[in-house]
């Protein structure tokens, strides 16, 4: 499961770097917000999960918001939105693939077990599109690796330690913080449908994140009082 679940990382990485190269970087975020969304439909699909009207209303105004982001009617939308959008449905994937692995993996291993794999199916395309690196380049490839093996391993933990409904808005904070930097660094500037699609795809994610927390904690306390 670990091999299977690198596979799914490895190709949603491998359309995010792709993207990213091509769309500005609050685009990019705000469209992966899609993430949870997908998460939803992968979840009553792998893990026979219900969906109440409130959740599907939820997650259909989610869907309105990545089209605001989009604009579809806007011809440059093309394959790198398309691709940030995968990569948000394969990372949605590598969470249920999580979902089962918590309940008996440590974070570290987890974490290193997945690394590891990545590590393995990066070698043939390190061979065949092999760019040496400068010196420049080191201390950026370093701080790379570190945060990209550090994230995961503190997500993992902190699922440990808290609630979703905690754990689950933090994720948003990646919009004005990634905003923020890519008008530090490049100069990019988010347009207004970039904020409105990513506050609503933001609001409807927040609402399902908290009415589940709830009801989970309401058929825990249900079941205590049966067993009682």
């Amino acid at each position: 499961m670990h091999a299977m679940r690198a596979v799914v990382n490895f190709g949603g990485m491998i359309m995010w770097f792709y993207a990213i190269g091509v769309v500005p970087l609050g685009k990019a975020v705000a469209i992966h917000f899609t993430l949870p969304l997908f998460l939803i439909l992968l979840a009553v699909l792998f893990l026979g999960e219900r969906v109440g009207i409130r959740r599907t209303c939820a997650t259909a105004a989610g869907f309105c918001g990545t089209l605001v982001v989009l604009q579809p009617g806007n011809l440059a939308v093309g394959w790198p939105e398309m691709m940030i959008l995968g990569s948000a449905a394969l990372y949605a994937g590598t969470v249920i693939f999580l979902k089962f692995m918590v309940k008996t993996e440590t974070p570290l291993a987890l974490t290193f077990y997945t690394n590891f794999f990545i590590l393995l199916l990066s070698i043939p395309l390190t061979i065949w599109l092999w760019v040496p690196p400068t010196v420049d380049d080191i201390l950026p490839i370093l701080f790379i690796g570190v945060t990209g093996t550090l994230a995961p391993f503190m997500y993992t933990s902190a699922l440990r330690l808290a609630d979703a409904s905690i754990i689950g808005p933090t994720d948003f904070l990646r919009l004005p913080i990634t905003s923020g930097f890519a008008f530090a660094l490049f100069g990019e500037v988010p347009s207004e449908w970039v904020w409105i699609g990513g506050g609503i795809i933001f609001l409807s994610t927040w609402y399902i994140t908290v009415r589940e927390s709830r009801l989970e904690k309401q058929r825990k306390a249900d079941d205590a009082a049966g067993g009682a």
